[in-house]
């Protein structure tokens, strides 16, 4: 996955939801002029507000550690990359986010990069060595068909440079590349991991890719544009967390947290997994 830009963990840029939840500040009370009531002998004690209540579930969405495709440059979906040597180090700051949150359960790709990355962030410590990851075929990325380890130069050099533009010029979603996936059937894919999550409770770890990380966040948080699926950066190693309320909604609460950002080649605003 190719993302160029330095980390960022603010929220995307390209609209302006209110993924938190946060109502906007009421204005002050008008005064009251009325005169107090008599009090009553039996007068109740004030109960208080009562506390917002706790999401049911959290979703900590790590994408996996840096590869040497991702250090090339080239698109990484279907081909089984392992880890770049470097990627222990770089993890460290991930372990060290994740290794207070309660993890109760680890969903991984079944490619190796994230089942490497998930090992790797046990034995930093961030997770319970008791706290097996469980390969799920839904946290597979978006496949990109033909374009599939090639870099942006040898692309726009080459036989698919109209294709390549064409599939990275359409911003209100995209066509599948030659050979490769639609979106919605990666989006298919997020929202179960959704409704399972939401179901299951507590505290989820999810170590996935690039773009089929976005498109769940996108899924989950239907503020955000469609575009925020190639605009939303997301750094090898970082952390995103999103929240349900267990009324159907989730929030997206923290947003690309610490990691790396290991591509090259590409754009900020072009983003490969």
């Amino acid at each position: 996955m190719i993302d160029s830009a330095a980390p960022n963990t603010a929220a995307p840029t390209t609209a302006e939801p209110n993924p938190a939840g946060v109502p906007a500040e009421a204005p002050p009370a008008a005064p009251n002029t009325e005169a107090p009531a008599p009090p009553t002998t039996a007068a109740p004690a004030a109960t208080a507000e009562p506390p917002t209540a706790a999401p049911s579930a959290r979703l900590l969405l790590v994408r996996h550690g840096v590869t040497p495709w991702n250090l090339e440059g080239r698109y990484t979906s279907t081909s089984d990359v392992p880890l770049h040597e470097s990627a222990r180090a770089t993890l460290e700051p991930t372990a060290v986010n994740l290794a207070t949150r309660g993890i109760d359960r680890v969903w991984t790709s079944p490619l190796t990069r994230a089942v490497e990355t998930a090992a790797v962030l046990r034995e930093l410590g961030a997770l319970d060595t008791a706290t097996e990851a469980t390969p799920d075929e839904d946290l597979r990325e978006l496949d990109f068909g033909a374009f599939e380890g090639r870099s942006r130069a040898e692309m726009l050099g080459g036989p698919l440079a109209d294709s390549y533009r064409h599939w990275m010029s359409v911003h209100d979603g995209f066509p599948a590349p030659p050979g490769g996936e639609e979106w919605t059937s990666a989006a298919d894919r997020a929202s179960r991991v959704l409704a399972r999550a939401a179901t299951a409770g507590g505290t989820t770890l999810v170590v996935s890719h690039g773009y089929l990380l976005r498109i769940l966040v996108v899924v989950a948080v239907p503020e955000l544009p469609v575009n925020a699926i190639r605009t939303m950066p997301l750094a090898n190693g970082s952390v995103t967390e999103l929240a349900y309320d267990g009324n159907g909604a989730w929030r997206l609460l923290a947003h690309n947290e610490d990691g790396v950002f290991a591509d090259g080649g590409v754009p900020a605003q072009q983003l490969h997994s």
